[in-house]
C-alpha cells in the first residue's frame, strides 16, 4: 500500500511539472476523488455522484478493469492482449465514465495486477496492457514505455 501511495504522488507530480501543465494557474486542488477495483462490466451509477462532487482530479488507483479471464469462480487465467484492450475499450465507452470525462476532471492513476491480465503476469504483459491502460488517462501528455 505505501508503494501505491508513492507511486500515485510521483504520478501527481509528474502531471503537475508537465510540460502542459498550466503555470498561471493557482488553482489549489482541495477535492481530490480516487477509486479502484472497478468492474467495466457492470453498471457504474458511482460516477453520477463523483461528477456531482466537482472533483479537482480523479486517481486511478489499480483495478481499473478486471483484464483477467474468470475460468470458473476464484480461478482466473491471463486473458489476451487483444480482450485485455476490449476489457479497456469497454470501459472507456460506459456511458457513466464518458459523462465524467467529458466533465474536464483530469484523470491519472496506476495500474496493477487485474489491469494487465494477472497478477503477477509479467514485465512484458504489463507493458503491453499499458497501452490500453493509458488510452483510459487523458492526461494530455506523451507517454513513452
Amino acid at each position: 500500500m505505501v508503494f501505491k501511495l508513492v507511486v500515485v504522488v510521483v504520478i501527481i507530480l509528474q502531471h503537475v511539472l508537465s510540460k502542459n501543465a498550466d503555470f498561471s494557474s493557482n488553482k489549489t486542488l482541495t477535492t481530490i476523488a480516487f477509486g479502484s477495483c472497478n468492474k467495466h462490466d457492470r453498471e457504474q451509477p458511482l460516477w453520477k455522484s463523483i461528477i456531482q462532487q466537482n472533483p479537482d482530479i480523479w486517481i486511478w488507483l489499480g483495478d481499473v478493469v478486471y483484464a483477467d479471464t474468470r475460468i470458473v469462480p476464484f480461478i482466473w487465467m491471463a486473458s489476451t492482449l487483444d480482450s485485455m484492450k476490449e476489457k479497456f475499450d469497454l470501459q472507456r465507452q460506459r456511458i457513466e465514465y464518458k459523462a465524467f470525462l467529458d466533465t474536464g476532471v483530469p484523470v491519472i492513476g496506476v495500474w496493477d495486477d487485474h489491469d494487465y491480465g494477472l497478477d503477477g503476469g509479467g514485465k512484458k504483459v504489463r507493458l503491453e496492457s499499458a497501452k490500453g491502460f493509458i488510452h483510459l488517462i487523458p492526461m494530455g501528455q506523451e507517454i513513452k514505455l
